[in-house]
C-alpha cells in the first residue's frame, strides 16, 4: 500500500492555529504544540513557526522586563517560538526558587536576591501559581477547573511561598519605581525655567506623578501597570 502524501507545511501550521491561547497553569495550548513537534521534522517545522507562538507568547505573558524584552527581541531575532521557550525556562527556574524558600531556610537570601533579578519576566507565573487550587478536602470540588492544573504537594505552603514570592518582585518593582521618578525629578528642578509649562510638560509631569503613585500599590502585590491603567482612565488624552 502506498504512503500517503505528506500534508503541506501551511496546513500543519493552520492546523495548530487552531488551539486558543490561554494564560493558565495547565499551557494546554502550548504543551501539544511542543509535543506535536517530536512527531517528525516536518511537525517539528510547523510547530517551530514564529508566527503560530505570537499569539500564545502576548496571551501567557503579559508583563515583562522593558528592558530584557527588548534584548530578547534582538538577540533572537523577534522568533517568538525561541522567545517563548525562553521565558518559560525563566518560569521554571522561578518555581524552583519558590521551592528553596520552602525548604531551604539558609538559601532563603540568595533565592530571594534571584527572584529580584528575574523580576517581572517570572510574574506571570508566580501570579498563577498563587492560584493554584486546594485539594476537595480544602474546598469543594466544584471550584477545580482543568485551567487550573494539577494540585502541588503541600499546596498551603506552596501558595504561601507564591505570595511571598511576588511580593518581594513588587517591592523591588516599587524601589525601583519610586528612586527613578526622584532621579527624573532632581534633573527637571536643575534645568528648569521660570515659565509656564505648557501641555506637553503637564502630561509628562502627571505621567512622573502616576508612576509614582503606581509604585506604591506594589507592596500589596499587585502590579503597577494596573494601577497605571486606573489614572490613564481619568486622562484619556495620555492614553
Amino acid at each position: 500500500m502506498a504512503r500517503p502524501p505528506p500534508i503541506p507545511l501551511d496546513i500543519l501550521i493552520s492546523i495548530l492555529s487552531h488551539l486558543p491561547p490561554e494564560r493558565t497553569r495547565s499551557d494546554l495550548s502550548a504543551k501539544t504544540i511542543g509535543r506535536f513537534a517530536t512527531c517528525s521534522r516536518l511537525f517539528r517545522d510547523a510547530a517551530s513557526n514564529s508566527t503560530l507562538w505570537i499569539p500564545h507568547y502576548e496571551e501567557r505573558f503579559i508583563y515583562c522586563d522593558a528592558d530584557k524584552e527588548e534584548e530578547r527581541l534582538e538577540v533572537f531575532q523577534s522568533d517568538y517560538c525561541k522567545m517563548y521557550g525562553a521565558r518559560k525556562r525563566l518560569e521554571v527556574r522561578a518555581l524552583e526558587l519558590v521551592r528553596r524558600l520552602m525548604t531551604e531556610r539558609k538559601t532563603r537570601h540568595q533565592s530571594v536576591q534571584e527572584l529580584t533579578e528575574l523580576s517581572e519576566d517570572v510574574w506571570d507565573v508566580l501570579e498563577l501559581e498563587t492560584q493554584c487550587p486546594l485539594p476537595p478536602s480544602f474546598e469543594h470540588r466544584t471550584n477545580w477547573k482543568d485551567k487550573h492544573g494539577v494540585v502541588p504537594p503541600n499546596p498551603l505552603t506552596w501558595k504561601y511561598w507564591s505570595i511571598k514570592a511576588l511580593a518581594v518582585i513588587s517591592r523591588h518593582i516599587g524601589i525601583r519605581e519610586i528612586s527613578q521618578v526622584n532621579s527624573r525629578e532632581d534633573h527637571s528642578e536643575e534645568g528648569s525655567e521660570e515659565e509656564e509649562m505648557d501641555k506637553e510638560e503637564m502630561d509628562e509631569d502627571f505621567l512622573r506623578w502616576s508612576r509614582a503613585q503606581c509604585s506604591l500599590s506594589t507592596f500589596f502585590s499587585i502590579h503597577p501597570s494596573e494601577v497605571r491603567d486606573m489614572f490613564l482612565s481619568v486622562r484619556p488624552a495620555l492614553t
